[in-house]
């Protein structure tokens, strides 16, 4: 918000400036997508009446392109027009490691690897004290499977900024579904909780490492003392369910299935909603309804647009149809998942409590690790 007031400032004291404009449209861009920020129709405005502004100053130059490749990414979706402005945006500055990140990731969300490691791999060259181009070249690697460099750069991350849960955060994932080391992966997330500013980001992370170990108490004591929303219920409920204690778990569920019900109708929050919802009915027996609610998260996020994060959603389906005793559908589903460049690697599917069931299938077992989990 600071920055949209200082960039008003500016154009308030001169009409004329036109990369204030742009960068003015640029941070309306930015609060209006973050669920948390402001993703109101009025703010997707401003950053339109914005650009269209800084268009009419100085259409041809490389910041306009890049408000514009941003405009169509945060605020249209329109990923393929957000590609070609950031592609003009690179052409006019080949030295911005700015623009270079941001279309190494919709690339990367699109599946495009080699032009997505090309622009890594730039960023990151142009501009190596940046945090970011050293933990999205490290994504890169993660996505990958290239997990000693990732951990590399994780690590050059948080020496850059050691104050950013993010790079804290994939560490710890690196480390956990790159090696299925839990103590270490634990170590990295409690030491990311005592140095950052922002330690809430790093609590379900806590939690899923515990959730994995089997070390129920501790997870619930990690809900208990950190979330205080009703998103709390969410991870309480599967707590509840692997220790068998149906009666919380009935009243954390319903808590949990009620807060997701709204977020079904927001654009920002659909496809995690579902996500969630699906596997909550999945664990309370309604399979028919879980498999719709995660096929439809599947069709919200689908990996042909979202390459990266997409096929987490495709994993919940495999834990969904193993609850609902198809195991032949989650394995279908998790053979072809487990093969780079993708999110969910072999051990993340060893760790994962729901698919324990399959885990002797000699149809995945071949596929998964032979050493046991740190």
């Amino acid at each position: 918000m600071k920055a949209a007031s200082m960039y008003q400032r500016a154009v308030d004291l001169d009409p004329t400036f036109g990369m204030a404009y742009a960068r003015l449209s640029i941070v309306h861009a930015v609060l209006y997508q973050e669920s948390s920020w402001d993703p109101t129709p009025e703010r997707r405005e401003l950053a339109r009446t914005t650009l269209d502004q800084a268009l009419a100053l100085i259409p041809d130059h490389p910041e306009v392109h890049f408000a514009q490749g941003i405009f169509y990414d945060w605020c249209l979706n329109d990923v393929d027009n957000a590609i070609k402005e950031f592609e003009i945006s690179f052409g006019i500055q080949p030295s911005s490691g700015e623009v270079a990140q941001h279309m190494a990731k919709l690339y990367a969300d699109k599946g495009n690897w080699n032009k997505a490691e090309f622009y890594f791999e730039k960023a990151y060259e142009l501009e190596p004290d940046i945090i970011g181009n050293a933990s999205w070249l490290a994504g890169y690697n993660f996505l990958n499977w290239n997990f000693k460099r990732s951990e590399e750069l994780y690590r050059i991350s948080i020496q850059l900024a050691p104050e950013s849960a993010s790079a804290y955060k994939w560490l710890a994932r690196t480390r956990l579904y790159g090696n299925g080391d839990l103590t270490g992966s634990l170590e990295i997330i409690e030491d990311g909780i005592l140095n950052t500013e922002n330690p809430e980001d790093l609590i379900s992370e806590k939690w899923y490492i515990q959730f994995a170990m089997g070390d129920y108490q501790a997870a619930l004591k990690t809900v208990q003392t950190y979330y205080r929303d009703l998103s709390r219920s969410f991870y309480k409920s599967q707590v509840y369910y692997q220790m068998g204690d149906k009666a919380n778990f009935i009243l954390e569920s319903d808590s949990a299935m009620a807060f997701l019900i709204p977020a079904l109708e927001m654009e920002s929050t659909a496809a995690m909603a579902n996500d969630r919802l699906a596997l909550l009915r999945a664990l309370k027996g309604d399979f028919e309804s879980a498999i719709s609610t995660g096929r439809k998260a599947i069709e919200l996020e689908p990996i042909e647009k979202y390459a990266v994060f997409g096929p987490l959603h495709i994993l919940r389906l495999a834990e969904i149809y193993t609850l609902a005793g198809d195991d032949e559908q989650a394995i279908e589903l998790l053979r072809g998942l487990l093969k780079p460049p993708s999110v969910v690697t072999s051990w993340s599917v060893k760790l994962d409590r729901y698919l324990s069931p399959l885990l002797d299938d000699p149809r995945l077992k071949p596929l998964l690790p032979t050493n046991p989990a740190i």
